[in-house]
């Protein structure tokens, strides 16, 4: 009996132990839900890890291009102030050039129609600053009346050469030879003797710009009168209200002017080009 209860407890113990031996192996293998959860949060790491790489990578590929951009940018603008630089000293040595080898009125006559553009410029600019002045028109009004006064003496000077161009002919252009004669080199003066025929055209050309100029500049003038009259007389508010009206019909008047101005530079520009052309 005694020996039997012996074996029952021994199967007992046994089999207890190895079910602890089973328990204890199955805690030692984690659940396949616990794997799926750390292998999904290294994974998310990784994946952050990665995105934070990439995020800094392509801010430093960001600013290295935008540095790159800069640079080239500020090399361009550089080279083109350069290029600028170049062009400018070239072309005022031509223009030295030209100007050395023209006779001195044509020399004037180019610088007096440069100030009479220009002065139109100005004269209508302080007439508009007039026309929309409020208040205590004094200032604006001197303002005006001086860039008018300005502009006639301008004028006067442009119409005085027109004048002796038209009245002393093919007189006025010999005095163009003579001036280039005497201080030119034996060169220009050589060329200018070979194409005298084709000057003496283009000076006609010349003559006839001027003379149409003349035209269009009466016209102007005929509406800048009447405006120099209405500001000297002590401008008021009413009269002023009459101005814009005014004044457009003289920058019509000053837009054909211009026009004509500017044919007359370009012929001149021709007969610059026969006695500089090699």
């Amino acid at each position: 009996m005694k020996t039997k209860s012996i074996w029952v407890i021994s199967l007992w113990v046994a089999g207890l132990g190895s079910a602890l031996a089973m328990i204890g192996c199955q805690k030692e293998e984690p659940h396949p839900a616990q794997v799926s959860a750390a292998d999904s949060a290294t994974s998310q790491k990784a994946a952050a890890d990665k995105a934070a790489a990439d995020k800094i990578a392509a801010a430093k590929a960001a600013a290295d291009k935008a540095a790159a951009d800069k640079a080239a940018a500020d090399k361009a603008a550089a080279d083109k102030v350069a290029a600028d630089k170049v062009a400018a000293e070239k072309a005022a040595a031509q223009a030295t050039a030209v100007e050395g080898a023209l006779p001195p009125d044509m020399v004037e006559m180019k610088a007096e129609i440069a100030r009479m553009t220009a002065q139109i410029d100005v004269t209508m600019a302080k007439l508009d600053t007039l026309a929309a002045a409020t208040g205590d028109l004094k200032d604006p009004s001197k303002d005006a009346l001086a860039a008018i006064d300005a502009l006639d003496t301008e004028a006067k000077s442009l119409k005085a050469r027109g004048e002796q161009m038209r009245d002393r002919g093919a007189a006025y252009f010999e005095v163009w030879e003579k001036q280039l004669a005497a201080m030119s080199t034996p060169e220009v003066a050589e060329i200018a003797a070979k194409r005298k025929d084709e000057l003496a055209a283009k000076y006609t050309d010349v003559l006839t710009s001027m003379q149409e100029t003349r035209a269009a500049m009466d016209a102007y003038w005929g509406d800048m009168t009447a405006i120099h009259a209405a500001v000297e007389e002590d401008l008021t508010p009413e009269a002023q209200k009459l101005l814009p009206a005014q004044i457009k019909s003289a920058k019509e008047k000053a837009t054909t002017l211009k026009s004509r101005i500017e044919a007359t530079f370009a012929k001149l520009g021709q007969v610059s080009a026969i006695y500089t052309r090699r």
